[in-house]
This record gives structure tokens, sequence and C-alpha cells, in this order.
């Protein structure tokens, strides 16, 4: 999931991925059977038990290395930067689709100068590109060091 932040700090340039790590889901299917009125293993994947969370590991992984490449791309040009890191959420778009992923703010758009450099599509291309690159190089990690079953 890509996105632009807007801070109140309109100087700040930082780029921050984030993932949901097995508490994380665990707490939003928590919330959900607390929403439905019901205990956790009555609602959607939980009536068979609680899901497999092994594609947790993936999403730690693929979010340290979106953080790693799309951070090199927007600190390329702008020292200022900053590197806010790689961080466990309780997201909605990550904890209930039961899969490895990851939301990653690509930069902030409360920033002047940046916006500026998006309204450049070679900027928003190296950006894709880097993403890209981070897509590459988690396949490749998943070949070279296999996630295994256990969480």
């Amino acid at each position: 999931s890509l996105h632009f932040n807007h801070l109140p700090q309109s100087e700040i340039t930082l780029v921050e991925s984030f993932y949901a790590a097995p508490g994380n889901v665990l707490e939003s299917l928590g919330r959900r059977a607390s929403a439905a009125g019901a205990d956790a293993r009555a609602v959607g994947h939980e009536a068979r038990g609680l899901p497999d969370l092994s594609f947790t590991r993936g999403s730690a992984r693929f979010a340290a290395l979106a953080q790693r490449r799309v951070f090199a791309e927007v600190g390329f040009d702008n020292e200022r930067a900053l590197d806010a890191g790689v961080k466990r959420e309780t997201l909605f778009v990550l904890t209930r689709s039961l899969t490895s992923g990851a939301l990653v703010e690509l930069t902030c758009l409360s920033n002047a100068d940046e916006a500026e450099r998006l309204t450049d599509s070679g900027y928003r291309d190296r950006i894709a590109a880097a993403l890209a690159d981070a897509i590459r190089d988690y396949r490749g990690s998943i070949e070279a060091n296999p996630l295994d079953g256990g969480v």
C-alpha cells in the first residue's frame, strides 16, 4: 500500500514503512470480534481457528527492503530527508489480508519542495523503480532464504 505523508511540520521529508507483526494481526482480529459482539474464533478466518501468521515474517522482510530502496531514492538529492525506519502497526490494510505486505509512506506532500519534486515524472519513475527493485529483492530473498511455516 503506497501513501504520502502530510505532517504538521512542513519542512520535513521522511520515508517510513509499516508491516503487521503477529500481535498486530491478532489485535486486529480481536477488535473485529469485539465489534461483531463475538469471540475471536467466531469471525471470518477464525472460525477454523487462529490463522497462520507466518506471512508476517515476509511482511517484515519486504517492509525493510522497500524502506531501504525508497529512502535511497528520496534521499539521493535531498540530504535533509529522514529515514524514519520500519515500524510494526495494526493497520487494517496490513492485518486483514493475511498475506505478506507493507504500507510505505513514500515521502511528505506537506513539504512544498518535495511536493514540487513529485510533479517531475522522472522522479516519480525513480521512486517506482525503487519499489520494483524492492519487490525483486524480496523475491530473490525468498528464493535464497525461504520463509518456513513458523512464526
